[in-house]
């Protein structure tokens, strides 16, 4: 019985003293060039206990915070958001959660990606973890299609500017073929006729340097 009552009040006690994230907001996807800024928000209940309080935003990766803020200090704004982030905004009146969020100002393509929120005290820690896109629409699309020779038809299909890069598809009356499908299919029906071409092109600066060449793919399909 005492035991049983020791370990009930230690539980009690833990709980007073727990910090834990209720609610963290972070967009999913936004148009970029639309919104002037964004806001990242993280959301805590802390207990009795709240001595090293301490508010950290991870990007992609938790080995180096791009924001941090200490309870009782400024909060500061490093790595790739290093000068972007509007560092005099408030979430909230609570002088434990005020600087809890981020808001990102002219947010741009290279900040998407997993978003981590590390909120921990000398005793205690939660985090969760988003994903946010900034993503560009297409800048041109176009659908060519041209008789060959050999009674064929091209089918052209581009899409210029798009990131991330985007996921095109071909439809036939009888089905629809995405890129992955046609790039998995090995054997394809030769009684008919009809040839489809996927051209897909991602010429966003951003992509070409990561995916130099992967950025201009020609498939295809035998009807």
């Amino acid at each position: 019985m005492l035991l049983a009552t020791e370990i009930f009040w230690s539980s009690q006690i833990e709980k007073l003293n727990a910090v834990k994230i209720v609610k963290i907001v972070v967009p999913e996807i936004i148009q970029y060039g639309v919104q002037d800024a964004v806001i990242l928000d993280c959301d805590y209940t802390y207990g009795n206990n709240t001595s090293g309080l301490v508010v950290k935003w991870f990007f992609r990766n938790k080995a180096r915070p791009v924001y941090q803020w200490i309870v009782s200090q400024k909060p500061q704004d490093m790595g790739i958001l290093r000068g972007r982030v509007d560092l005099a905004y408030r979430a909230s009146n609570d002088p434990l959660k005020m600087h809890r969020a981020l808001r990102i100002v002219k947010p741009n393509t290279d900040i998407s990606g997993d978003y981590t929120c590390v909120v921990s005290t000398f005793m205690e820690e939660d985090s969760r973890t988003r994903q946010m896109i900034v993503f560009v629409p297409e800048t041109n699309f176009r659908l060519i299609q041209n008789k060959t020779d050999d009674d064929t038809v091209n089918v052209i299909c581009a899409a210029d500017g798009a990131f991330p890069a985007p996921n095109l598809t071909l439809a036939t009356p009888e089905r629809s073929y995405k890129i992955e499908d046609v790039c998995s299919k090995q054997q394809l029906a030769t009684n008919l006729s009809i040839t489809r071409q996927l051209h897909l092109i991602a010429n966003q600066s951003a992509y070409i340097a990561r995916h130099e060449n992967a950025c201009l793919k020609l498939l295809t399909l035998l009807r």
